[in-house]
């Protein structure tokens, strides 16, 4: 049996980015799996008293600063992602999840949602009215966190691809291991432990297979269409969605 990855729900799933699943669901809602994916998320999500007050009110050139806020903060967060992954890399910091998640927690940026008194769902609302305008479409674009490749650059095989996370899965069984031991961790903020996460898991991988997180997310864009086809990478994806709710709920 084939099973087709649902990529909206995977990086929904997985937290990697909640407003970037808004923006995915924009951008390829013609995949016929996503709008029901996607609105049975914010089904399951959306608080009974949500209001959207505030979002109506946003004018098309808010619309945009607001996506380019998001830009630069997804920027920043990157820069530091990189930088805390050298830090592992070199020994200057302790491979701990806790000695992660204190050093990403003084660096992360402040979320350009937060900061504005909006939420992912006020996002939505936000973007569904603009969606068809080209300079909307253009900011929502450079939000993507993954760049497809240019043609020429490497990219890795399916295989290796596959290999990569059945290692990312195996490093990410013990972090939740470890989380789970913490006797503060429901202190812990969700977005910094993510971050701290991706972080521990990435500085692994590029030890163990000498990649940089950015070429693996590159070339799983560049192999989606067959990727979305194969079961052992979408049972892959199931069991790291799995892992990671365990600690982001």
């Amino acid at each position: 049996m084939v099973v087709k990855v649902n990529w909206t729900k995977t990086v929904i799933a997985s937290g990697l980015c909640a407003a970037t699943a808004v923006f995915l669901y924009y951008l390829f809602k013609n995949d016929e799996e996503e709008p029901e994916e996607f609105d049975s998320y914010k089904q399951s999500h959306t608080p009974p008293a949500l209001s959207t007050t505030r979002a109506e009110k946003i004018s098309k050139k808010e619309c945009i600063d607001l996506l380019k806020k998001i830009a630069d903060s997804q920027e920043e967060t990157k820069a530091l992602m990189a930088a805390v992954v050298d830090e592992l890399l070199s020994k200057k910091l302790k491979s701990s999840l806790i000695d992660v998640y204190q050093r990403c927690c003084s660096s992360i940026p402040p979320d350009p949602l937060e900061s504005e008194g909006l939420t992912l769902f006020d996002l939505d609302h936000v973007v569904d009215r603009y969606q068809n305008d080209p300079a909307i479409r253009d900011s929502i674009v450079k939000i993507m966190t993954i760049v497809p490749p240019e043609d020429g650059d490497p990219v890795l095989s399916i295989e290796e691809i596959i290999r990569i996370h059945e290692f990312m899965l195996s490093e990410l069984e013990g972090i939740v291991a470890s989380y789970k031991s913490l006797p503060n961790r429901e202190a812990l903020e969700k977005k910094v432990l993510t971050l701290a996460v991706q972080t521990l898991i990435s500085s692994r991988v590029q030890q163990k297979f000498g990649y940089k997180y950015t070429l693996v997310d590159k070339s799983v864009i560049k192999n989606h269409s067959e990727l979305s086809m194969n079961t052992r990478f979408a049972r892959l994806n199931m069991q790291m969605q799995s892992e990671m709710s365990e600690m982001t709920g």
